[in-house]
């Protein structure tokens, strides 16, 4: 029994979950949604209490599929009625994991950037690379909140075991239906 509990204790300690409201990472991650809205000229997302708890309760179980890739609630747990983007990434110095593995604007702007990959003028939701899905969420018209939160994550590379960060972001109402990609993905306006 001691043994499982030290184990369950080191695990605790080395992949910590991080939860917030709308603190320091829950503002930053508003603001970097909201800039990216504000260049398609989209009403601005407001937080949600509810939506960052949801967002934080899949982050936990650092969820995998079958081929050891982080996947969505909607793939890989109990569905839901929300949208949700993901984004995981590590870094070290000198050997040793740096915790975040991956800022909060680094992981909002790699979703928005996502925009390479999308056709204004013949508009098709990709979710497999290259992907625009994860663009298309932040910049949704229709959707009109946001929470999200952050836990620590492993996962197993061809460079071994790392301890990385998982961003996982929950909108309401969820975007991305095929049919509304006209009027809910507008472009640049600014």
């Amino acid at each position: 029994m001691q043994r499982s509990f030290t184990t369950a204790l080191v695990a605790a300690l080395w992949f910590p979950a991080v939860a917030f409201g709308q603190g320091a990472d829950g503002a930053t991650l508003l603001n970097a949604h909201n800039t990216h809205r504000d260049k398609h000229c989209v009403p601005r997302f407001q937080w949600s209490s509810e939506l960052a708890a949801s967002a934080q309760a899949w982050a936990n179980g650092c969820h995998k599929d079958a081929s050891g890739n982080f996947c969505h609630q909607n793939n890989c747990g109990t569905p839901t009625s929300f949208g949700e983007n993901l984004s995981w990434g590590w870094r070290e110095s000198n050997g040793q994991p740096v915790l975040p593995g991956q800022s909060a604007q680094d992981a909002v702007d790699s979703w928005y950037n996502e925009i390479q990959a999308y056709n204004f003028s013949t508009p098709a939701l990709r979710l497999s690379p290259p992907a625009n899905g994860h663009f298309t969420q932040v910049v949704w018209r229709g959707s009109t909140q946001i929470g999200c939160a952050r836990a620590t994550c492993p996962i197993t590379t061809n460079q071994g075991f790392k301890p990385g960060t998982l961003w996982v972001c929950k909108y309401s109402p969820a975007g991305n239906n095929p049919q509304m990609l006209v009027q809910n993905v507008q472009r640049p306006c600014k």
